[in-house]
């Protein structure tokens, strides 16, 4: 199928977002974000990042919970779980302000290894 001139610029446009979006996923934004990190079907957890009073906070919701599974969010600064479950409960908001590094991440016993999400 033969594209117009046209059809090319706005493919080309159009593509811009995502690999704006793809090259700064590593880190995550000052502002209400959430990003699903996933190690198994099984095992799936949703990093929720929000602001108050002019600081970020984090929190972990467990999405998806079965025997195999660990979830936690570590405190990259202290070298620590600011907060870690294999209940798959809600950890409730951490402080996450200025000078304060933390990312989610979840274990699962099927993979042997832990899936992190953006630090934050």
């Amino acid at each position: 199928m033969h594209m117009s001139r046209i059809a090319k610029r706005v493919a080309v446009l159009a593509a811009l977002p995502v690999l704006t979006v793809t090259i700064a996923a590593g880190t995550a934004s000052a502002t209400n974000a959430n990003y699903v990190v996933s190690n198994t079907n099984a095992c799936v957890v949703t990093e929720q990042i929000t602001v108050m009073s002019g600081h970020d906070y984090m929190q972990a919701d467990p999405n998806r919970n079965d025997s195999t599974c660990a979830f936690g969010i570590w405190d990259n600064n202290a070298g620590r779980w600011a907060w870690y479950s294999t209940a798959g409960n809600l950890s409730g908001w951490i402080y996450d302000g200025p000078g304060q590094s933390l990312k989610v991440g979840v274990y699962s016993s099927t993979t042997g290894y832990w899936n992190w999400g953006p630090s934050n």
